[in-house]
């Protein structure tokens, strides 16, 4: 009975959730004494979209999409915005994450703003959720709330949904933050 699938599956199932109870543990947060610059980011090769971006590092902001294009040309446009930097995969900005399944995952945010008052923001532009979004929200959360306690700033998270940011008549972001705000209440 033990060669038969639904019993190798079962076997297996029991394997991987008792090596996940195990692998998997937190830690406290500490401070490593590294600071990460955008500035020294080494150039890369981008094949997607780009924008010539105003209040950043960058001398083209990459995007992988038309809504992360308009999302930052209306920073560069929001006068509370101090500078912003466009994440990916090149700028190693990420922190790990369960997903769904338990298993550990990178998480880059798209954006990384700093406004006039030298509040930070980790900023997620969404288009379509699926089931590992609300993971990333949280863990994106508690690492605002990790990274408030250790730094010298506050830190905060936002997701910016497509729908609401298409219909949106803010002018800055602290208007456009308000507005998802009351959105989600």
């Amino acid at each position: 009975r033990l060669n038969k699938p639904d019993a190798k599956a079962a076997i297996f199932e029991v394997f991987v959730e008792a090596i996940r109870g195990s692998s998997v543990q937190s830690q406290v947060v500490r401070a490593t004494g590294e600071v990460m610059h955008f500035s020294g980011t080494p150039g890369y090769e981008w094949s997607r979209s780009v924008y010539p971006g105003l209040k950043t590092v960058f001398n083209l902001v990459a995007c992988d999409n038309e809504f992360e294009t308009e999302f930052a040309s209306f920073l560069d446009k929001a006068s509370d915005v101090a500078a912003y930097a466009k994440n990916n995969l090149y700028t190693h900005c990420s922190f790990d994450y369960q997903n769904s399944e338990g298993a550990i995952r990178y998480y880059y945010p798209d954006f990384i703003v700093r406004l006039a008052t030298g509040e930070k923001w980790l900023i997620e532009t969404k288009g379509v959720e699926d089931v590992e979004v609300a993971y990333k929200d949280a863990r994106a959360m508690q690492w605002c709330r990790d990274a408030s306690a250790i730094a010298e700033a506050a830190w905060q998270y936002v997701k910016v949904p497509y729908d609401l940011f298409q219909a949106s008549t803010a002018a800055t972001f602290s208007e456009l933050v308000a507005e998802i705000a009351v959105r989600d209440v």
